[in-house]
């Protein structure tokens, strides 16, 4: 800790917390001659953010569990300490001015994933990735302020543990208590995205980009997908008009798909980068002006598979994520071509007839839609 004593010209440097040392060179720490097990990484003090080879995703849980090791800000004048750092007391005889976060004590073993925010880790424990990247640690110390640190810490990583590993996307339950879906509110080739399709969706080729849910106003929306995810845009901020689905929304990260919770109530709305788990109320339902109903997307998020297309702008069938129970509360077996009109009969092929066979929409490519 370069500069180690609290800033005060009217009186002389506190009592050090630990003994003097006078050595130019720090003494030599059992952590620093510790061979490391598989899993294990140490943290130096004196290197600013060190690198992991733990590759995440936003969403991604993993473990971080500490070994072993101390470490101090400055060895001639302070204790080393354990991965949780100084006792408040500790922490405010030391000079201020060379923390991360002015809020936690000096020694703190902190974390980030990426560019996302820090976090703090002290003795681990379990954690959800707030953005994607490299998992990289340090010392809660500036890198000015390293020259005097020393020490270390290891700590076992305990891999990436993916949210409901080995298990597909999917809706284990319904978002929303509905009254019903009507003929308007299929998702897809319908007859009345079809009528309106210059109006209200010739951005979507046609097609309707989600599926309604007729819901009194103030209906609680639960997230009730299989994963943990977090709340990546509201209210088209930060995220452009082409998600649509005003004039409040939320958009939610679940890893592998994105989920778009339409029309909602402008009140109660989830802050962004709020973390979601299953079960958690996301927002209630609102009004598109017209009926208050909840405009559910599943959008796939992929890379970009075709030139011009956005990464993540694909709408595709959410029916298909539901169980076949919840499908046949949502109706889906009465309702097929021929069937008060619900879906567009001249489409390429006579395709799309059915509420399980709907095509993906992609807003940008595509020669096969209805709109010209």
């Amino acid at each position: 800790m370069l500069s180690a004593w609290n800033i005060n010209a009217q009186a002389p440097p506190p009592t050090p917390v630990g003994p003097l040392n006078s050595d130019v060179s720090p003494p030599r720490m059992p952590s620093e001659v510790k061979k490391l097990a598989a899993g294990e990484f140490s943290v130096d003090s004196k290197v600013g953010w060190q690198q992991t080879s733990l590759s995440l995703q936003q969403g991604d849980k993993f473990k971080i569990k500490y070994v072993s090791g101390t470490w101090t800000v400055d060895f001639r004048s302070f204790t080393y300490v354990g991965p949780e750092g100084y006792t408040p007391q500790e922490d405010s005889q030391i000079f201020q001015f060379c923390k991360l976060d002015s809020s936690w004590v000096y020694g703190r073993l902190v974390g980030k994933v990426g560019n996302g925010a820090i976090f703090p880790i002290d003795r681990g424990g379990s954690f959800t990735a707030n953005a994607g990247g490299e998992l990289s640690l340090r010392i809660h110390d500036v890198d000015a302020c390293l020259v005097d640190n020393d020490g270390s810490i290891v700590v076992e990583i305990n891999g990436k543990e993916k949210v409901s590993p080995g298990s597909q996307f999917q809706f284990d339950d319904l978002p929303v208590k509905f009254s019903k879906i009507s003929s308007v509110n299929w998702y897809g080739n319908t007859e009345f995205a079809y009528k309106y399709r210059d109006l209200y969706y010739r951005q979507l080729r046609g097609l309707h980009s989600g599926l309604d849910f007729i819901v009194p106003g103030g209906t609680p929306i639960t997230s009730t997908v299989n994963r943990n995810g977090t709340v990546i845009s509201v209210n088209n901020q930060p995220l452009p008009n082409d998600w649509g689905a005003g004039p409040s929304n939320v958009v939610v990260d679940y890893v592998d798909y994105i989920v778009l919770y339409g029309h909602t109530s402008p009140t109660d709305l989830p802050s962004l980068g709020a973390p979601i788990k299953p079960g958690d109320v996301i927002a209630h339902s609102g009004t598109d002006g017209n009926t208050y109903h909840l405009h559910l997307e599943v959008i796939k998020k992929y890379p970009s598979p075709a030139p011009g297309t956005k990464p993540g702008n694909i709408r595709t069938n959410p029916v298909l994520f539901f169980s076949q129970s919840d499908q046949n509360k949502m109706g889906t077996k009465a309702k097929r071509a021929g069937d008060g009109g619900i879906f567009h009969t001249p489409s390429p092929g006579n395709q799309w007839q059915t509420p399980e066979d709907q095509p993906d929409i992609d807003p940008v490519c595509c020669d096969q839609w209805l709109v010209p």
